[in-house]
Order: C-alpha cells, then sequence, then structure tokens
C-alpha cells in the first residue's frame, strides 16, 4: 500500500507512506533521477530519522524498483 503523505502545517514531509503487507512502514521523498532536497525537506527527513523513522528520498525509476524490490513489492507492473 503506497499512499500520498500530506501533513499540513508541517513542510518538507516525504512525498508517500508505504505500509507493506508485514505492516513494516517506510516513508519515501520521491524525486527524478537529477532532482535534490529542499533545506527544510532534509532538515525534517533528519529529525524523523533520529527517531528511528525508516525515510528513504527515492530518485529515478530504477531506485523505485529498487525499493520494491527490497520490499516485495510488484515492480513488474511499472
Amino acid at each position: 500500500m503506497c499512499v500520498k503523505f500530506v501533513s499540513p502545517g508541517t513542510p518538507g514531509v516525504p512525498d508517500r507512506l508505504i505500509i507493506t503487507a508485514t505492516g513494516r512502514i517506510i516513508f519515501a521523498e520521491l524525486k527524478t533521477e537529477t532532482g535534490r532536497l529542499a533545506k527544510i525537506q532534509r532538515y525534517t527527513i533528519e529529525q524523523m530519522q533520529k527517531r528511528g523513522a525508516d525515510v528513504r528520498v527515492v530518485k529515478g525509476l530504477d531506485e523505485v524498483k529498487q525499493l520494491l524490490a527490497e520490499i516485495g513489492g510488484m515492480q513488474n507492473d511499472l
């Protein structure tokens, strides 16, 4: 399950919230292969990671496929 994540009033949160079949939760910020994080995104991701959250910055289709393979997703559907 991958849903768009929006947190009004909290800038810089990752784009997606992924909940795997086993209940694992991953926050993912999706970027193009050349995309860069804004300062607020870097700060927010660091704060989330300090608290133990699994936060990923995923750049481009190849990294999306890698993440799907890691979590057991259906990479052939892309």
